[in-house]
């Protein structure tokens, strides 16, 4: 099932990340090294897929790159920031969906790294937001309260 991303104000080939569960808040790049979070359709950040992978679920996964050339990237605290350029085979810039049909709509999204990283765990974490409202942070954990989106592909 693919959820088809708002695309109505971004530059061809780019599309908003949006989250299905906070209403779809886009995903907002708040600049090099910062935390990304959850804002408005229309104020969100667009990005592009880069460099595709097979996922361990089976798909394809992709790096996301924004209108401005930086990667969404997953840090080591589990925060999603924007870095440089994607780089091909760096798994914290990895991230890939599978889809949640059991609610009917919308992806769990992994981060690649984190998925590595949490081997041998009863499940894995996956990209969610500390908080369903708009400037919520988004990140990487288990607690899967703001975790269903888009996956643009």
């Amino acid at each position: 099932m693919q959820v088809s991303p708002d695309t109505t104000t971004c530059e061809a080939g780019y599309v908003l990340i949006t989250n299905l569960v906070a209403g779809n808040l886009g995903i907002q790049s708040n600049g090099v090294g910062e935390a990304v979070t959850l804002n408005a359709p229309d104020t969100g950040s667009c990005f592009e897929t880069r460099n595709s992978f097979p996922d361990p679920a089976g798909g394809t996964g992709y790096e996301y790159q924004n209108e401005s050339g930086h990667c969404l990237y997953a840090t080591e605290g589990s925060t999603l920031e924007v870095t440089s350029a994607c780089v091909s085979g760096i798994s914290q810039e990895q991230f890939y969906g599978v889809d949640y049909g059991k609610y009917g709509k919308g992806w769990v999204w992994y981060n690649l790294y984190w998925v590595q990283t949490s081997v041998g765990l009863s499940e894995n974490p996956a990209v969610d937001a500390d908080g369903c409202d708009e400037g919520s942070q988004v990140t990487v954990d288990f607690y899967f309260t703001c975790y269903l989106w888009n996956f643009p592909s």
